[in-house]
């Protein structure tokens, strides 16, 4: 019970750290191009948990993808928490990537959450820690687009007008547009 109640005061807190790349409105200069504008929002956004960034130009306009997660083996989570935090936490990430670049061409954004894990060595007889990509998702702008008003929503959302139950509905809003291209959160074991 401790650890969800200190999970959840990080998680909440996330809102009003940009530090931990919480909720934040960035205003674009103007005589950016798109790609410094868009690679500059991803480091605000993902900050010190920003692992990899990689942006290619399509017709429309562009697909990026990062790549985030922790440096850490440890967990403070139990099982059923840590794997709806961590889908709420990609929910919020895309939603202010999208938002804050919503005069921007990005188009696609897909996010890969990368950690490292304990592993079972059998032949050493010990664990050892690898690193992980262990959840995979895509977004499309044109899917949250669908939301209904999903710009009004989103700067509420990022000026922390928006109540806990306002922001989880939202988010979770967010969840069912997303497209999953994988999901290993099945293997991993918490104790």
């Amino acid at each position: 019970m401790i650890r969800l109640v200190l999970f959840s005061f990080l998680f909440l807190s996330d809102c009003k750290n940009p530090k931990l790349g919480g909720n934040l409105i960035y205003v674009p200069e103007p005589n950016l191009t798109d790609e410094v504008a868009i690679l500059k929002v991803s480091k605000q956004v993902f900050g010190d948990l920003l692992r990899e960034t990689k942006l290619e130009k399509e017709q429309k306009g562009y697909k990026l993808f990062i790549e985030f997660g922790g440096s850490t083996a440890l967990t403070f989570y139990g099982k059923q928490a840590y794997v709806k935090d961590i889908k709420l936490m990609i929910c919020r990430k895309a939603n202010q990537m999208f938002y804050n670049l919503k005069d921007r061409n990005l188009e696609t954004l897909t996010i890969s959450f990368v950690k490292p894990y304990y592993v079972k060595d059998n032949e050493l007889n010990k664990e050892i820690i690898q690193e992980f990509e262990v959840f995979r998702v895509r977004f499309e702008k044109t899917d949250l687009e669908k939301i209904s008003n999903w710009k009004e929503k989103a700067e509420k959302l990022l000026k922390n007008e928006a109540r806990p139950k306002e922001t989880v509905e939202f988010l979770d809003s967010i969840r069912k547009n997303w497209n999953v291209e994988l999901d290993e959160f099945y293997r991993v074991e918490i104790k």
